[in-house]
C-alpha cells in the first residue's frame, strides 16, 4: 500500500513539474515577445506519415 502511494505522488509531482516548465517557457516567450519586442517564430513538423 506504501509502495502505490508514493508511486502514485511522484508521479503527481512529475505532472506538476512539467505543467510548471511549460508555464515558465511560454511566460519567457510571452515577455520577450510583448515586453521586449521581439520576434519570435515557431515552426511545426507533422512527422506522422513518416511511421
Amino acid at each position: 500500500m506504501f509502495r502505490r502511494l508514493t508511486v502514485t505522488i511522484g508521479f503527481i509531482f512529475d505532472i506538476i513539474r512539467d505543467l510548471a516548465g511549460s508555464l515558465r517557457s511560454r511566460w519567457q516567450r510571452f515577455h520577450a515577445r510583448v515586453v521586449l519586442g521581439e520576434e519570435i517564430s515557431a515552426v511545426g513538423v507533422d512527422i506522422y506519415p513518416f511511421f
